[in-house]
C-alpha cells in the first residue's frame, strides 16, 4: 500500500546514521556476546539499512530502522507487536530481538528476495508453485483477526497536513479521492494485512516461502493485499477470492472491488513517493500520473457509487 524507494539522503543526515549505526553495532554485539563484523547489505528500494554477519553456522541480519522521515507511515510498536503475533507461522521472518525503540531489528538470514529475474531463471513452474505457497501464506494470515489496528483516517489526516500548505492542490485532491474510493469497497471482515506484498519482500528459504517487511502491516483491509497480489504478483483474480476474507463476496463483486483496490494501491502509492521526495521542483511525471489517477476516480466512483 504504501511502497518504493527512498530518496538519497543529504551528506549530513549520512553523518548522523554513521553515528547511529555505531551505537546500533555495539548494542548488538553486546546481546549476542561476540564482535560481530556487520557487512552492508545493497538492496533496492529500502528505507532502512541492512547488514549481514555469521555467527557460527548460521547467518544473520540486522535491521537499522529509517526515521519517520524517511519510513512514513511506519508505527514501529505496531510491527514490532505483528512480529511477535507470527512467529509461530513458517512463512514469517524469525526475530532474534527487535529493540524497536532503539532503532534495530535482528533477524535470520532468509535468503535473496524472490525477484523477477528469480522468476525468468527458475520458469513459469517455480512461479506458479510460489505462487501458491503464497496464496497458502495469506489464507493463514488472513484468519488472525485480534492485533493492533490500522489507522487509516489517522494516515490520510498525516497526509492531509503535509500537503496543505502547498500551492499545488493536486495531491490534496487525490488525498480526497482516494478517501471517496475506499467508502465503495465491498465491506468485508478485517483481518490481519501486510500491506506492502511485492517480489522484494519474499524470499525463499530452503524450499520455504517467507514474507518480510511486516512495517506496515495490522488488523486492516484485505482489500489492499489483494490488490498486490494481483497488481505486483500477477496472481488472477479468481485465485485471489478464493481466500477467506471473500468467502461472502461474489466474484462480480469481488472483481468490481478489486479494480477499485488497484486504484487506490496506485494513488497511495503516489502519496507515498511524493512524501519523501526533494520538493524542490515539481516531478511531472508523478503529476501526469495523478492527473491520470484522477480521471479514473471519477469513472470509477461514476460506475460503482
Amino acid at each position: 500500500m504504501i511502497t518504493g524507494p527512498a530518496r538519497q539522503m543529504p551528506p549530513e543526515q549520512q553523518d548522523n546514521d554513521t553515528d547511529d549505526m555505531s551505537s546500533s553495532f555495539q548494542a548488538v554485539n553486546a546481546f549476542l556476546g561476540i564482535a560481530a563484523i556487520w557487512q552492508p547489505i545493497q538492496t533496492a528500494g529500502s528505507t532502512n539499512r541492512l547488514f549481514r554477519t555469521r555467527l557460527a553456522d548460521r547467518l544473520l541480519v540486522l535491521r537499522i530502522n529509517a526515521d519517520d522521515s524517511r519510513a512514513f507511515g511506519v508505527n514501529r510498536m505496531t510491527e514490532a507487536d505483528v512480529l511477535k503475533l507470527i512467529q509461530a507461522y513458517g512463512w514469517a521472518p524469525k526475530v532474534l530481538h527487535n529493540d524497536w525503540q532503539a532503532g534495530w531489528c535482528l533477524m535470520s538470514d532468509h535468503g535473496e528476495s524472490f525477484n523477477a529475474d528469480a522468476e525468468v531463471r527458475h520458469g513459469p513452474e517455480q512461479s506458479f508453485s510460489y505462487a501458491q505457497e503464497l496464496l497458502s501464506a495469506v489464507r493463514q494470515w488472513q484468519q488472525i483477526h485480534n492485533g493492533p489496528v490500522f489507522d487509516y483516517p489517522t494516515l490520510y489526516q498525516r497526509y492531509r497536513r503535509l500537503f496543505e500548505g502547498e500551492k499545488n492542490s493536486i495531491w490534496i485532491a487525490l488525498l480526497e479521492a482516494i478517501e471517496l474510493v475506499s467508502k465503495l469497497l465491498p465491506k468485508v471482515p478485517e483481518c490481519l494485512t501486510h500491506h506492502d506484498l511485492h517480489r522484494g519482500n519474499l524470499c525463499v528459504d530452503r524450499g520455504r516461502l517467507v514474507v518480510l517487511d511486516w512495517e506496515y502491516a495490522a488488523i486492516g483491509n484485505p482489500w489492499f493485499d489483494a490488490a498486490a497480489l494481483h497488481r505486483q504478483l500477477d496472481i488472477p483474480a479468481k485465485q485471489i477470492a478464493t481466500l477467506p476474507a471473500w468467502q461472502a463476496v461474489t466474484l462480480t463483486d469481488f472483481k468490481a472491488g478489486l479494480a477499485l483496490a488497484v486504484w487506490l494501491a496506485e494513488a497511495l502509492e503516489v502519496l507515498w513517493y511524493e512524501a519523501r521526495v526533494d520538493k524542490k521542483g515539481a516531478n511531472s511525471d508523478r503529476n501526469a500520473q495523478t492527473e491520470a489517477l484522477l480521471k479514473v476516480s471519477a469513472e470509477l466512483l461514476c460506475r460503482y457509487a
